[in-house]
């Protein structure tokens, strides 16, 4: 970007983390907010799921994570249920067609 270091892009990295307690939570909370570039980081304990929002490589998210003894994995790609809503007729289309 300016001539050193890398530059990223702004992205959304969704992992599937197993957080059982406020503990595991705060120690993973605190060790994302340590990264530099990240922007959000928002928890679902009960899906497992932690998003995180910056200017941030997602291998750089999980060393992390992983250092807090979690395992950490990207979340399953929802492509192919985009795919099977694709192929469905949007609603609003019907309408306008009459």
């Amino acid at each position: 970007m300016f001539g050193f270091g890398l530059s990223y892009v702004l992205q959304m990295i969704v992992l599937k983390v197993r957080l059982h307690c406020k503990a595991c939570e705060k120690a993973v909370r605190k060790a994302l907010w340590k990264i530099k570039g990240v922007k959000c980081v928002e928890m679902d304990v009960i899906t497992s799921k932690i998003t995180v929002l910056g200017y941030v490589d997602s291998k750089v998210v999980i060393k992390a994570i992983r250092k807090t003894g979690r395992r950490a994995e990207v979340w399953p790609s929802s492509s192919r249920r985009a795919d099977s809503v694709r192929s469905e007729p949007n609603v609003a289309t019907w309408v306008y067609q009459f």
